[in-house]
């Protein structure tokens, strides 16, 4: 029986596109934060909306193409060429496509496409979004509560204060290998994961999750919310997350820690199920884009009874997706 390994770390990087000199790249885990929570701060219970209407009027939009950049700088750096920075894997991707092809087989719709096309011998998987697409305030304002939740229960690596100003375009991310397989066949996966911050169990678990809980800690232990925490967690490699339980709308009153096990213990499908589920998935997708002309572009999508649905285009000049930036195709011409 194939016993799933954990995911192999290759990258560690601080991303920040609004620097003075335009993108700001870090190479390590140097910028990355640690986990430090004082309850006493919860007293009285603060607001994670604190600031966020000054925030919301400056707020745009940034260029989703950190990983594109990113994979340019290490070639400069190293000299390597793309199948030789992801490890030979077949597909590059982001963490939540991964989490949310496991969640088909448990019966959860993929609520958006993606969409797959090949560059030098590998599949790269990007979301789709809706033209001129802008997150309306109540999404923005998740989002918002999330990164001051952040700043609140973490440190600087010297231990020193993190800075409080909220930028949700800047981030720490990793890039992650892991081998999936049903039967013969094996897949292996390159994808982006954003990082909240250093465990402070560093030691045996390196990063944790961070997350906003509304009500009670009972939201993660159930239904959707169970399955959609654990599996992110899960394929990272993660096995702590933080949970910041807010009262009303907005006012942070508790944070627990819950370990991956927890969770686990109610999930109603063996993980292994879900995993081969993923790797039928993906070898779904791999064939679709080799069978189709080099240039061609496969949008991806999902039935409401969790089946793939594909169709192929040649002309995608008009979607708005993550592309290939002019650094990354200098780096890796076709």
């Amino acid at each position: 029986m194939f016993k799933y390994t954990e995911p192999k770390r290759l990258y560690d990087f601080y991303y920040n596109p609004d620097g003075e000199n335009g993108e700001i790249y870090v190479f390590g885990k140097e910028k990355f934060p640690k986990f430090s929570c004082n309850k006493r701060m919860f007293d009285p219970p603060l607001d994670l909306l604190q600031g966020f209407d000054q925030f919301y009027k400056s707020y745009k939009k940034p260029k989703d193409h950190c990983h594109w950049n990113a994979l340019a700088y290490i070639n400069q750096t190293c000299g390597l060429t793309l199948k030789q920075i992801t490890h030979n894997s077949n597909i590059f991707c982001f963490r939540g496509f991964l989490k949310d092809m496991m969640l088909l087989r448990v019966g959860i719709k993929l609520d958006y496409f993606v969409v797959a096309f090949e560059h030098n011998g590998i599949i790269f998987i990007e979301k789709l979004s809706p033209s001129e697409y802008v997150p309306d305030k109540k999404t923005l304002s998740k989002d918002y509560m999330k990164a001051y939740l952040d700043k609140q229960v973490t440190v600087n690596n010297d231990g020193s204060p993190v800075n409080s100003s909220i930028n949700l375009n800047e981030g720490n991310y990793i890039i992650q290998t892991r081998t999936f397989k049903k039967g013969d066949r094996k897949i292996k996966v390159a994808y982006i994961s954003k990082v909240d911050s250093i465990s402070p169990e560093e030691h045996e678990v390196e990063f944790m999750e961070i997350k906003v809980c509304p009500g009670t800690l009972e939201h993660f232990f159930t239904g959707q919310p169970l399955y959609k925490t654990w599996a992110q967690s899960y394929v990272s490699g993660n096995s702590l997350i933080a949970a910041g339980i807010r009262k009303k709308v907005s006012f942070l009153k508790d944070v627990r820690i819950l370990r991956l096990h927890d969770l686990e213990e109610k999930l109603e499908i063996e993980p292994q199920l879900m995993m081969r589920h993923l790797c039928f998935m993906l070898d779904q997708i791999i064939n679709r884009v080799l069978k189709e002309p080099k240039e061609s572009f496969i949008v991806i999508g999902s039935t409401d009874d969790g089946k793939l649905i594909m169709d192929a285009y040649t002309d995608m000049d008009n979607a708005v997706f993550s592309r290939p930036t002019k650094q990354f195709l200098k780096a890796f011409p076709k």
